[in-house]
């Protein structure tokens, strides 16, 4: 049902029988060993008994054989997304968004070599610098809805695992923060409205007066494949020099 229904999703589902739905309506339909939720493209009766017939959005011929009420479980009245409601109708794209959707169809389900050969050939696309230009005007009205967390690590390691998340205006590395402990590593992500998972995300750590590189470092920096190429990471490091020179810090370098 790709790109209606995509991973992560949360299907809103009612109860209904084989009479109350209507064509057009995603159906949720009990399978030999699986439930599958497919849109109904024909009623009709058998036998003096009403059944439905569904078939993907993906495919454009076929179906899936006749499901009479007892293999109903309902309809799906609502899909949830990053915290927001959305109808359950097909959409139609243009090329572009077609073209994108393929793209991310074929990340998804593709085999272990066309995911890659496609990775390779996006990975290139992105390091142009029209692609660059192009991604910064495309994001330019998300960017205005964006904001900075600071993650700070409860213990000693990844501090993307179990963290304290504050706004880059609380936090001073070099303050203690969580029982008295000070702070050797933190992260700075990148979030866009509404979304609960970052866009971008930078890990830093400091490194001891015993290396021959003492001071803070950027130890990891992560950006979603879709905003890759957009100068997210540029602007998390500017933004950690930022935090870290209200205390008198610096960051040296931009790369581990």
């Amino acid at each position: 049902m790709y790109p209606c229904v995509r991973p992560g999703d949360v299907l809103r589902i009612e109860s209904r029988t084989v009479r109350d739905v209507s064509v057009g309506e995603i159906a949720v339909c009990r399978r030999p060993g699986c439930l599958l939720g497919h849109r109904i493209i024909q009623k009709s009766v058998k036998d003096g008994r009403s059944y439905i017939v569904t078939r993907p959005d993906r495919a454009s011929q076929g179906g899936d054989g006749p499901t009479f009420d007892e293999d109903l479980l309902g309809v799906v009245t609502a899909i949830e997304r990053n915290g927001r409601r959305l109808g359950t109708r097909k959409p139609r794209h243009g090329w572009p968004m077609r073209a994108y959707l393929a793209v991310r169809l074929t990340l998804l389900e593709g085999s272990p070599l066309s995911r890659a050969r496609l990775l390779d050939w996006l990975g290139y696309i992105q390091s142009t610098v029209f692609y660059r230009c192009a991604a910064r005007f495309c994001l330019s009205a998300k960017r205005r809805k964006s904001s900075y967390v600071v993650r700070v690590p409860f213990q000693a390691g990844n501090p993307n695992n179990l963290y304290r998340p504050m706004t880059p205006d609380k936090f001073d590395p070099a303050q203690p923060t969580w029982q008295g402990r000070r702070v050797d590593r933190w992260a700075l992500a990148l979030h866009f409205s509404g979304s609960r998972q970052p866009a971008a995300l930078t890990t830093f750590a400091l490194r001891t007066p015993e290396c021959p590189e003492a001071g803070w470092r950027v130890e990891e920096v992560w950006v979603r494949r879709q905003y890759r190429g957009a100068g997210f990471e540029e602007e998390l490091v500017g933004k950690a020099r930022e935090i870290l020179s209200r205390c008198g810090a610096r960051l040296h370098g931009s790369t581990a």
